[in-house]
């Protein structure tokens, strides 16, 4: 695996929307909305079918309303994937721009900064580590590259234990 690469889609500025799309697409909200809208199609179409029995000089007008309503259904997940792929290409695009243009990526990258932090953790055995052994371990790796101290480096390493305890429900 080219960790370059890897690392430079890890820390797109996209890629948490992306993320964000999948946890989406994987938990079914979108899908739900999709079908709501489906059914809002249904409806209408019904409704048109309803009124061309009832006015049948204006039939060949309606069907062609009623095709052109049908033809914007989605599938359930359609909406979804689409957008995926989508914002998955465009970070893609924007990495081999970046590469073509001899742009580096950032200097700390994610494998090595995950490597530190798992690091400072390898003589506790995994089953024991919390949540808060790992937000001290990041703490410590972000502050080799930022100078955070005081209020700001326990409000950073409170919101990372947060953070992760949540990801864990």
């Amino acid at each position: 695996m080219d960790v370059s690469i890897f690392n430079r889609i890890v820390e797109h500025k996209r890629f948490p929307y992306l993320m964000l799309m999948i946890k989406r697409y994987f938990d079914g909200t979108t899908a739900a909305g999709v079908m709501g809208r489906n059914e809002a199609i249904d409806f209408a179409t019904s409704t048109i079918a309803d009124f061309a029995k009832e006015n049948p000089e204006h039939k060949a007008e309606i069907r062609t309303d009623i095709l052109n309503l049908k033809s914007e259904k989605l599938s359930e997940h359609e909406a979804d994937l689409e957008k995926i792929k989508s914002t998955f290409m465009a970070i893609i695009r924007d990495i081999k721009k970046e590469i073509g243009e001899n742009k580096q990526a950032a200097p700390i990258a994610t494998a090595d900064f995950m490597k530190g932090v798992w690091e400072q953790l390898k003589d506790k055995p995994r089953s024991e580590i919390t949540e808060e052994d790992v937000s001290a371990a990041v703490m410590n790796m972000v502050g080799k590259s930022t100078k955070l101290d005081g209020k700001g480096a326990e409000l950073f390493q409170e919101l990372m234990t947060w953070m992760l305890k949540r990801s864990n429900k």
